[in-house]
């Protein structure tokens, strides 16, 4: 597969709906980012899951928007490989246009691509009884990640291997899981467990973000009370990194430091003006030895611990 072959398959994604897979006339192209929410309420499709060399960068509105209906499966956009079908009905067309009486071009129809696919394929790729029977309400006979249908039968069946399962089954199943993927596929993993969590982590830190006004719970400030009631997902992300099991409770000091110093910066990634109170403690410790107010401003913009302002009030 060469690069002309990419680059003529991008340009011809940037003449595609998202949606629906159809030309679109350049009156009603918009960015497909416009639509976030009727997609993702009426197809359940997620754009942010999108990749610039499989999905268009476009969505039809105005005349053409009488295709948000109920009853349309959004087009599935695949990999370009050898037997792309969005790059042969495209030399289909232009095979067309060149013999005689110049023809309308060809509009890509999901409905023939489908059909098409699916006479093409084997008879052990063709997916079980079961998954037909759980996917009732839609016509695929694959699952279509951006079919509500198929996408809920995913879900459920992702969710049973969970479901009343021990710890280490769990942590067995997701082990396993990852050997499957790539590093850029763990790393969406990762970015939408960051989106995820941000809200209860900017909620946790703001239930401990006054502590350092008060020197006395600053003073008896214990590090393994403070740290067991941090957000479960950003610790055992660090046991993780540390080689440490999860929910780990069985650290030594040092650990206990670099864990409790890792989550701190986590948290302050959510909520940038945020002071710690271990990160307090060391800023004051850091003024007290030092008497240097460029040390502490150093220390206060990369950690959460305070700036010179903060750290003198409470010296």
């Amino acid at each position: 597969m060469n690069t002309s072959e990419l680059q003529r398959h991008a340009e011809l994604l940037q003449k595609l709906c998202r949606l629906c897979g159809h030309e679109i006339d350049l009156r009603y192209k918009y960015d497909k980012h416009h639509f976030n929410e009727e997609l993702g309420d009426m197809y359940g499709m997620d754009l942010n899951f999108d990749l610039d060399h499989i999905h268009p960068s476009a969505q039809a509105k105005g005349k053409e928007g009488k295709k948000f209906t109920t009853d349309l499966i959004p087009f599935s956009f695949d990999k370009h490989t050898d037997k792309c079908k969005i790059c042969l009905l495209s030399n289909d067309s232009e095979g067309e246009a060149k013999r005689g009486r110049p023809k309308k071009r060809k509009i890509l129809k999901p409905e023939k691509i489908i059909k098409e696919w699916k006479n093409e394929q084997d008879d052990d790729e063709i997916p079980s009884k079961a998954l037909k029977d759980n996917s009732t309400e839609c016509k695929h006979s694959e699952v279509q990640i951006n079919c509500k249908p198929c996408f809920s039968y995913v879900k459920k069946q992702f969710c049973t291997l969970f479901k009343n399962r021990k710890e280490d089954e769990k942590l067995m199943i997701v082990k396993e899981f990852m050997l499957e993927l790539d590093t850029s596929d763990i790393s969406l993993f990762a970015y939408v467990i960051g989106l995820q969590q941000r809200k209860s982590i900017k909620e946790d830190a703001q239930s401990f973000a006054m502590m350092y006004k008060d020197l006395d719970t600053v003073a008896k400030f214990k590090s393994n009370d403070w740290l067991q009631d941090r957000n479960p997902v950003v610790k055992n992300f660090c046991f993780g990194m540390c080689g440490l099991p999860s929910n780990s409770s069985t650290m030594d000091d040092n650990q206990t430091l670099i864990v409790m110093t890792t989550v701190e910066q986590s948290y302050k990634l959510c909520e940038p003006k945020l002071v710690s109170p271990f990160a307090f403690l060391q800023n004051l410790c850091i003024y007290s030895l030092t008497g240097s107010k460029q040390a502490v401003d150093i220390v206060g913009k990369t950690k959460p611990a305070g700036c010179y302002k903060t750290v003198v009030s409470k010296y």
